[in-house]
């Protein structure tokens, strides 16, 4: 039987924990989640973190909004992750070079449509 690399490995707790995230970003109001980096190309190393986009109904300010979401959702594992209204994430995709590169190389973790 062949055993696991570390990358394969590391890359499998993080895909782990997108499934333990997702549904409870879902239930705190997520309506779209994008997982990028390292994790999304499937190149994860053991220093790799979670690096989340998530659109969020939410009437918090911006930077409160990040620090509600990020001590909410500090797990098991290093998470680096952006939330953004409806409105922001729509600005966004034409203003930010991040939101731009995310959508292009990562991918869909949880929207609508996907379920």
């Amino acid at each position: 039987m062949a055993t696991e690399t570390p990358k394969i490995t590391r890359q499998r707790e993080l895909e782990a924990e997108i499934n333990f995230l997702v549904p409870r970003l879902v239930m705190s109001g997520a309506t779209f989640v994008v997982v990028h980096g390292a994790v999304a190309r499937g190149t994860a190393r053991a220093d790799s973190k979670l690096n989340l986009i998530v659109v969020a109904a939410s009437e918090l300010p911006f930077k409160e909004r990040q620090e509600y979401f990020r001590d909410k959702f500090k797990g098991r594992e290093p998470l680096e992750m952006v939330v953004y209204t409806a409105a922001e994430f729509n600005r966004a995709k034409e203003e930010s070079t991040l939101v731009r590169h995310a959508m292009r190389e990562g991918r869909v973790v949880y929207s609508p449509e996907r379920g």
